[in-house]
């Protein structure tokens, strides 16, 4: 029911290419392979893949990797996917192909997306509700606009709004 990504999708990605590493939930759970093969061509295709079936997953960007852990867990129909950092070790354009692709399966699939993410500046940009914590406590819960508005908070919490541009430090007296 739950789908798990994890931070470096290298620790869960073990198949020789890439189809295979989508296929094999599904064959795992017992489906025949009609079945499986539906939803791997699904989960490929959600996750911008569909071209790479036969690449090995070594061979793959850090954000083609990252949308494969994805797919591969897609590929198990969770309603409800978990990602731990899944922009962790992306430069821009692989975070935006991985946000774009968690946007969109929101969006178009239905799927619930829990993301647990450090850059915000990119996260919130997708976001519908955004919860912070503070030593395992949340300290904010609410609209992604509401919750990134409270510079207040943020600035306790070390944190800047995304956007946002540091104060400039104070020239010294002379």
């Amino acid at each position: 029911r739950v789908g798990l990504v994890f931070q470096n999708p290298a620790t869960q990605l073990f198949c020789l290419t890439v189809e295979e590493e989508a296929a094999f939930g599904p064959r795992h759970l017992g489906l025949d392979e009609d079945e499986t093969r539906r939803r791997v061509d699904w989960a490929l295709r959600a996750t911008g893949l569909d071209g790479r079936r036969g690449r090995a997953p070594l061979e793959l960007s850090g954000g083609e990797q990252q949308r494969l852990a994805i797919a591969a867990a897609l590929a198990m129909r969770p309603p409800l996917l978990v990602l731990d950092e899944p922009l962790a070790g992306l430069d821009r354009g692989g975070a935006r192909q991985v946000l774009d692709t968690l946007a969109g399966l929101n969006r178009r699939h239905g799927v619930t997306v829990v993301t647990i993410e450090h850059r915000l500046a990119e996260a919130v940009r997708v976001a519908g509700r955004v919860v912070l914590l503070e030593d395992g406590r949340v300290v904010a819960d609410g609209p992604a606009a509401a919750v990134m508005a409270d510079t207040a908070r943020l600035r306790a919490l070390g944190l800047a709004r995304p956007g946002a541009r540091p104060a400039a430090a104070a020239a010294p007296a002379a």
